[in-house]
């Protein structure tokens, strides 16, 4: 009876390192996903920025 219950208590610990794993590989992706965002973000922000340039650029020129 005390191995079976040894073997239950290992076989929950696993169970459990295999819940945060997964739960880590989760977190991992989506923080994968919010970083490619942010780099789109970015880009959009620069070109935003160029044009608003260009505007500015064009009134002076008026």
């Amino acid at each position: 009876i005390l191995k079976i219950t040894l073997l239950e208590e290992k076989y929950k610990a696993v169970d459990e390192e295999t819940e945060e794993t997964k739960s880590l590989q989760q977190f991992k992706e989506e923080n994968e996903e919010l970083s490619q965002q942010l780099e789109q973000i970015k880009e959009i922000n620069k070109d935003l920025e160029r044009q608003m340039e260009n505007k500015q650029e064009e009134q002076q020129k008026l």
